[in-house]
């Protein structure tokens, strides 16, 4: 469960990707799932969608690849990511016999009715799981997101266990909170021209997406946000993520005591991302002090409540 998203106009593109795991009924938002490399030839970040483990593997060792040009690159990242898998893989398997071996012992001392039992088994577990391998949400993913300096240009990947494949749009978003990504995108970038946007507005759309997924379950926590051009990659600290992503969900919620227009909205991201932003006037138009802005991550969800119980009170 995740999400990640990318908008390029072609020479920088902004990347975001949620911070939210879950598991035996329970969820985290601590976990990265972005990891940043750079070369001489080239500089970027990665990041995932899937098994939190097989991220966190890839994520951690992304500088740590190899490659004289970007694909290379992507192909050390992507047998890494494959050895992982298979090796998750053959451990399961191992203990799916191992499984199937000790029931077959206690249960038949007949050697021809052990066997059989063996078969049938076999069979129904081999059957789960090429079913579990074949289900795309049961698999990890990754986007690639990169400047090549020899092409002078932003360059997308997609990798998975079996493969890795350029593609060449403007905006991608995957997880299991791409479809709300995708719907906010379809939406809002009509009749634009990608390559003319500057960068705090991919930034201020790239944020809106990720407000946008998190009404999918399992998609949430302070995004991660960074920003990939010819002068490298930066990720932006964890304060002014905060505050995009809180002027983000006070503007898609239409928060009436804010006043939030769209232009303005807007100029509060350019204003955060040019390095002196005034975080208590942001603050105080979005009803909150400069500790909370800063500190505390609200979600989208939050936001819309607040709106509601403001316009329609009980």
């Amino acid at each position: 469960m995740t999400v990640g998203v990318v908008l390029t106009n072609g020479l920088e593109a902004v990347v975001i990707a949620d911070s939210r795991v879950s598991g035996f009924g329970r969820q985290s938002d601590s976990v990265n799932k972005m990891g940043v490399f750079s070369s001489e030839n080239y500089s970027g970040v990665i990041f995932g969608a899937g098994n939190a483990n097989l991220i966190e593997e890839v994520i951690k060792y992304a500088n740590q690849f190899s490659g004289e040009n970007l694909k290379d690159f992507i192909s050390a990242a992507q047998l890494q990511h494959k050895s992982s898998v298979d090796n998750n893989d053959m451990a399961y398997l191992r203990y799916l016999k191992g499984e199937i071996d000790k029931k077959a012992d206690t249960m038949f001392a007949d050697e021809a009715e052990r066997n059989q039992f063996i078969q049938q088994q076999t069979a129904m577990a081999i059957q789960q799981y090429e079913q579990f391998k074949n289900n795309p949400e049961g698999q990890t993913s990754f986007i690639l997101t990169a400047f090549d300096r020899s092409r002078k240009k932003i360059r997308n990947f997609f990798i998975n266990t079996n493969t890795y494949d350029e593609n060449f749009l403007d905006r991608i978003e995957i997880g299991s909170g791409s479809d709300g990504a995708n719907m906010y995108f379809v939406t809002k970038l009509q009749g634009l021209d990608i390559t003319k946007l500057s960068l705090s507005d991919m930034a201020f759309f790239v944020t809106n997406a990720y407000s946008q997924s998190t009404i999918n379950q399992g998609v949430g926590g302070t995004p991660k946000i960074a920003i990939v051009s010819e002068d490298g990659t930066v990720v932006l600290d964890v304060k002014k993520s905060r505050v995009l992503a809180n002027i983000s969900g006070a503007y898609l919620a239409e928060f009436p005591a804010s006043g939030l227009s769209h232009s303005r909205t807007r100029s509060y991201f350019s204003e955060v991302l040019g390095g002196s932003p005034r975080y208590g006037i942001i603050a105080q138009v979005l009803g909150l002090n400069k500790e909370t802005l800063t500190t505390t991550y609200i979600p989208f969800s939050s936001w819309q409540e607040r709106a509601n119980n403001l316009m329609f009170p009980k």
